[in-house]
C-alpha cells in the first residue's frame, strides 16, 4: 500500500529526540529469533514523559506521521492516553 514504517528510538525519547529509523524489511529481517529490541527502551522521567504526550500531535506533524502505535507496558500506555 506503500505505508512507510519508522520506530522510535528508546521509545518516547526518540520521539521527542527525533531518533527514529525506517523499519523496512530488511531493518526486521531475522529479528524474531533474537531477544530485546531492536529500538531500546527508556524510561523518561514524569515531565518528559508528560512533554512528549503534550506535543505528540505536533511532533507526528513535523515527522509526517499519519499514525502513532505505542507499544510498552503501563508508562507507555498512560503517555498514550
Amino acid at each position: 500500500h506503500g505505508d512507510e514504517v519508522i520506530g522510535f528510538e528508546d521509545g518516547f525519547k526518540g520521539l521527542l529526540d527525533g531518533h527514529f529509523r525506517p523499519l523496512d524489511l530488511n531493518a526486521v529481517s531475522g529479528i524474531l529469533a533474537r531477544g530485546g529490541t531492536i529500538l531500546g527502551s527508556a524510561r523518561l522521567e514524569r515531565d518528559r514523559l508528560r512533554e512528549a504526550a503534550e506535543n505528540c500531535e505536533e511532533l507526528a506533524r513535523r515527522y509526517g506521521i499519519d499514525a502513532l502505535i505505542p507499544i510498552g507496558g503501563e508508562g507507555t500506555l498512560t503517555a498514550a492516553r
